[in-house]
């Protein structure tokens, strides 16, 4: 899995969501928004990102083309 592949996770409330990976290091997906992703592209920085531990990842997708 790398940067920009879409992920959905299940949530605190045991929901599905959909996110952007931004990076993944030692167990942790750190993950954003979509348009997050893109913005922080266009803005030329670092994606604004929160982590999930791997066992909350449902499925990964395809890529983001920013």
């Amino acid at each position: 899995m790398t940067e920009g592949t879409v992920v959905t996770l299940v949530d605190v409330d045991d929901d599905l969501i959909e996110r952007v990976v931004v990076a993944v290091e030692k167990g942790v997906i750190f993950v954003c928004k979509e348009h997050e992703y893109r913005a922080a592209i266009a803005e030329n920085r670092q994606p604004v990102s929160i982590g999930f531990r791997t066992e909350y990842l449902v499925k990964a997708g395809g890529r983001i083309l920013a």
